[in-house]
């Protein structure tokens, strides 16, 4: 088989993919007007949901502030550039905090929340947060065009 002969399709496949630049999307330091409709309209959905839910108002408050404190931790610590890591750091302050206030529990127990309760907590809100981003991100990006 010579070369003119050879397959496209192998050849295309032969050929090393090009991967897309990686972005972390994270809490940005200015917002802009996709980013406010968008941030606004995630903690309305977040509100309706727990209240839906039955949840007492302590939980919507709770709630509120942990998003909160996520959001501008991702924004602040390490100069955004690792959100998820500020997200978690964020997190476990924040559950040892509540714990500690809330039970005046031991330095086990204290520990055991952060790990169990603070790193996932965190990991998957920042991650949350840093999808609400990837909308307002396309939003932007829709809007501009």
């Amino acid at each position: 088989m010579s070369e003119s002969d050879e397959d496209p399709i192998m050849a295309e496949l032969a050929e090393q993919p090009v991967l897309a630049e990686r972005t972390v999307y994270g809490a940005p330091r200015r917002f802009d007007l996709a980013t406010m409709l968008t941030v606004t309209t995630s903690y309305a959905l977040m509100f309706a949901i727990i209240r839906a839910c039955g949840a007492p108002d302590g939980m919507l408050l709770w709630a509120g502030g942990f998003v909160t404190l996520v959001g501008a931790a991702q924004a602040l610590l390490f100069s955004g550039a690792s959100p998820r890591a500020a997200s978690i750091l964020a997190s476990v302050a924040f559950v040892l905090v509540t714990v500690g206030f809330a039970d005046a529990a031991s330095w086990g127990v204290l520990m055991i929340a952060g790990i169990f309760w603070g790193v996932p907590l965190g990991y998957l809100t920042g991650a949350l947060i840093g999808g609400i981003f990837l909308i307002a991100d396309a939003i932007r990006r829709r809007i501009e065009r």
